[in-house]
């Protein structure tokens, strides 16, 4: 199944809104030996996020249709 632009713009969204929210919740009660390593985490399913999100979605051709198998 394929999200609209709309969708995926609303799951990036999404997504950073909870990372932030996760970020905030874990700040003081982790070791401060996590925090780099919680960081990079966050920041690659972050990027990952925005790249899935502003990604264009490829046009149809004539001949495409969706096959079942």
């Amino acid at each position: 199944m394929k999200l609209s632009q709309n969708m995926r713009k609303l799951n990036m969204l999404l997504t950073l809104l909870g990372l932030t929210a996760l970020y905030f919740f874990l700040q003081n009660r982790i070791d401060d030996s996590f925090e780099i390593p919680m960081i990079i985490g966050f920041g690659i399913v972050a990027i990952v996020s925005v790249i899935y999100g502003f990604r264009p979605i490829p046009e149809r051709e004539n001949g495409d249709e969706d096959k079942k198998e």
